[in-house]
């Protein structure tokens, strides 16, 4: 009887936890699929640039992924950011939005700037986008 809570309790806490017991026999998490997942649930109340440098709107981001992570587990979302081979053509943002997704400010932020992500190893990678001309549009949501 012990045996069985224990195993009804691991399974309920794999349930909750967003894991199956056959997602965890058959291969690892893909850590790309985490960090698409916490893009879309992470929410941040307020952001507001003006004039900022992209390399600081992106540490920004990060901070905020982690302290507005609703879990289980709060780990955030890690971001490289890959600068312009002529840092003085590093982009700046103006920019005002309330209650976004992660994952939506930063397709707004890549558009604005001429930027594009991808994954890599469960991080989110910030490039510049050799094809897209930066914008300077104000963007307000």
């Amino acid at each position: 009887m012990k045996k069985m809570l224990m195993l009804f309790a691991m399974l309920c806490g794999w349930t909750i936890c967003g894991l199956s017991p056959t997602a965890l026999a058959d291969d690892e998490i893909n850590p790309n699929t985490v960090t698409n997942e916490k893009l879309s649930l992470i929410r941040i109340p307020e952001v507001k640039f003006k004039n900022t440098p992209l390399s600081e709107v992106i540490a920004y981001l990060e901070k905020e992924s982690v302290e507005n992570d609703p879990g289980p587990v709060v780990t955030g979302v890690r971001f490289i950011y890959m600068s312009p081979k002529d840092k003085s053509q590093e982009p700046v943002v103006k920019l005002s939005l309330r209650n976004v997704k992660l994952g939506s400010a930063l397709e707004i932020i890549c558009q604005k700037t001429g930027y594009e992500w991808d994954f890599r190893d469960g991080m989110v990678i910030v490039k510049p986008n050799d094809d897209s001309e930066t914008q300077s549009s104000n963007i307000r949501m």
